[in-house]
């Protein structure tokens, strides 16, 4: 069978014009695909409790007690609180076991401070919460909680308030795990009453991390 040489030019014409097409379409596919990953972003949201012993605080510090209030001749006394934190960490969440190191960006959606019980007689305190990396000791002051009066409870604020704390703690984010702590100064007087009583404060984190925050 004899092929005309014009048809021959019309197959080869025919390839040119359909490459360009069929390879259009599969990077297309591909570019959908990748954009479909940029475009992946995953909300976690974590509690911490921190618990501050006043009764422990002052037996620490040996503050007397004569018929339940400081000797008038103990003067100023002043008590340092530091507030054991917990780890948070997010390392066996299902979305982040899946992308891993392809997290690279941390949003902070929230960051509450929330006084959930006090049976405190005193009002506490400022108190600093620091973070730190899990395999560290570098801890880095992020906020302060401005205190709570004796017995209040409910009060709520947000902790992660300045573009560089913010900045610190999205960094710790995208490890996928920290440490807290938090730290404060009582300040006694001679003949007030013997401070004593709990308090426990939550912080609720809710952060975004996804793989492009530009999407």
């Amino acid at each position: 069978m004899i092929v005309s040489q014009r048809r021959i030019k019309l197959f080869f014409l025919y390839c040119m014009m359909a490459y360009p097409l069929m390879m259009g379409a599969m990077c297309g596919d591909l570019f959908n695909k990748a954009k479909d990953n940029a475009n992946i972003k995953i909300t976690i949201e974590r509690t911490q409790s921190f618990t501050i012993d006043v009764d422990q605080y002052m037996a620490s510090a040996n503050v007397q007690s004569q018929n339940g209030k400081i000797p008038a001749q103990a003067g100023t006394i002043t008590v340092p609180m530091d507030i054991p934190g917990q780890t948070l960490d997010f390392r066996d969440h299902p979305d982040v076991q899946k992308y891993g190191s392809k997290l690279q960006h941390a949003k902070i959606l929230g960051s509450v401070i929330t006084v959930k019980s006090n049976t405190a007689n005193v009002d506490i305190p400022p108190v600093e919460i620091s973070m730190s990396p899990v395999s560290s000791e570098s801890y880095q002051v992020v906020g302060t909680f401005t205190g709570v009066p004796a017995g209040q409870t409910g009060k709520s604020e947000s902790l992660l308030k300045t573009s560089a704390a913010i900045d610190y703690a999205s960094s710790l984010f995208v490890q996928f795990a920290l440490k807290t702590k938090g730290k404060a100064t009582m300040t006694l007087k001679g003949g007030q009453d013997v401070p004593k009583g709990k308090v426990t404060i939550d912080l609720n984190l809710k952060i975004q991390l996804s793989i492009n925050p530009f999407k």
